[in-house]
């Protein structure tokens, strides 16, 4: 069976900015079974940088959300296609959150309590 595309292939990054923000996000890798550093990638502006590649935009998203509560020091990147590794500004967050189907609600909620047990700490 063929895989129909919508298009070029994006891939999500974080890019951690302490310590804490580092451990956080590497064990909520861990625990939905990723754990892919990747470690000198060069991105748009000619820097190399250190990020951690994500399964899906889902998962940045709960990151993202979950580093406000929490206080993380972190960026997000995105790779379209074969492109270059750029910043990434979420916006309309709300908007998203209102489409979510229930069975989504009870991942964001998940990630959020998973988020909370490996960050609060402090």
């Amino acid at each position: 069976m063929n895989k129909i595309s919508n298009g070029p292939r994006t891939v999500w990054f974080v890019e951690t900015r302490d310590p804490h923000s580092n451990e956080c996000v590497s064990r909520l890798l861990e625990e939905n079974g990723v754990e892919n550093e990747q470690r000198d990638l060069l991105c748009y502006d000619g820097v190399r940088r250190n990020l951690w590649e994500c399964p899906n935009h889902m998962f940045v998203a709960n990151i993202e959300r979950a580093a406000r509560q929490v206080n993380l020091e972190i960026r997000l990147w995105r790779r379209v296609g074969k492109g270059s590794i750029k910043p990434w500004i979420f916006s309309s967050l709300a908007c998203r959150e209102s489409r979510l189907s229930k069975r989504t609600r009870a991942d964001v909620q998940l990630h959020q309590v998973i988020i909370n047990k490996f960050c609060s700490q402090r």
